[in-house]
């Protein structure tokens, strides 16, 4: 009797808490929900890769293997065949290095990161073109590669912030101009760190971001005016954040993953400086990609512990629930 009193107490206190997670859930508003579906896994578990999109694929290049050697490919993900293929294996090898792609030239843009087996830091800037695979090495050399850099582009332009090298954070900023190939210094940033970013409207944001030299996490968000030449801070996320990846639709800047968080999601509203944090059942990552492709959002690759060898996972959630709830 006593058994069959102990069970039924049990049953009815983990009924209990799904009422409550279930309550919880729906008391909270749909704007701050994302459903994440999977799709296919990256073919091979790989490190430290840098990556980009061209508004209809996802892509990864070069990085660690689990064997220990660096990749020479570029790897390409179509959402809507749900399907891998290797469009180039002509890269430098290299890891911890930043992509952007240029739709004019329709071309992606690598830079920074360090060559293969210890080699030294890639001073160079390679570009793949989306359309045939061929990888090129620019006869130009980067200012300040860094490790972990940020990327944006705009009008034509890419802009490189930050990253690090020796140990110590950068706080520099350059313009690469893709039709003379030359770069030209800006303002710098306020902060010296790994950070990432994007650019909305001529303007470039930064979220956050890691400086080796102090091992500090930020949570500032900074804005750059193109135009103007002149940073500020906008804001502040509701926590320190590094590793993460930053992709952006219209007005809204997603961020997802981080360092020390890897589940971490959510979005700013650039139009109102605004952040908000999502409740989402995305696979945590660091050092992972994202990018919206037709108003869903996709977060791939990166790795989920100190140990993990690659986080092979590819998710996909539709972010028109959250433009709706705006609109």
């Amino acid at each position: 009797m006593k058994s069959l009193l102990r069970t039924l107490a049990v049953a009815l206190s983990v009924f209990t808490v799904q009422l409550s997670v279930n309550a919880q859930d729906a008391a909270t508003p749909p704007s701050t929900i994302l459903h994440f579906d999977n799709y296919a896994n990256l073919p091979q578990r790989v490190l430290y890769s840098a990556y980009a999109n061209d508004g209809q694929n996802l892509y990864s290049l070069s990085g660690q293997l689990y064997n220990k050697r660096v990749s020479t490919q570029v790897m390409r993900f179509n959402p809507d065949a749900n399907t891998w293929q290797v469009l180039s294996d002509k890269l430098t090898p290299k890891i911890q290095s930043t992509a952007v792609y240029v739709p004019s030239v329709h071309k992606i843009y690598v830079m920074g990161g360090l060559k293969a087996y210890g080699t030294g830091l890639f001073y160079e800037v390679e570009t793949v073109d989306t359309e045939t695979g061929e990888a090129k090495v620019l006869k130009v050399s980067h200012p300040d590669p860094g490790l972990n850099g940020g990327m944006a582009v705009w009008n034509n332009k890419v802009y490189w912030f930050g990253g690090s090298s020796r140990a110590y954070g950068s706080s520099r900023l350059y313009e690469f101009d893709v039709i003379t190939e030359k770069f030209k210094r800006l303002a710098d940033m306020p902060r010296s760190a790994e950070t990432s970013g994007t650019v909305v409207n001529g303007v470039l944001y930064t979220f956050g971001g890691y400086n080796p030299f102090n091992r500090f996490v930020y949570r500032e968000i900074y804005a750059y005016d193109i135009a103007k030449n002149s940073w500020k801070q906008v804001g502040k996320l509701p926590e320190q954040v590094s590793a993460t990846s930053v992709t952006q639709s219209g007005n809204y800047i997603f961020l997802t993953g981080s360092y020390g968080k890897p589940e971490f999601a959510g979005y700013f509203d650039t139009s109102n400086n605004a952040f908000v944090k999502l409740k989402t059942n995305m696979v945590g990552r660091r050092y992972g990609s994202s990018a919206v492709i037709n108003n869903k959002l996709f977060v791939y690759a990166g790795t989920s512990t100190i140990i993990d060898p690659g986080q092979v996972s590819v998710q996909g959630a539709s972010i028109q629930p959250l433009l709706s709830a705006k609109n």
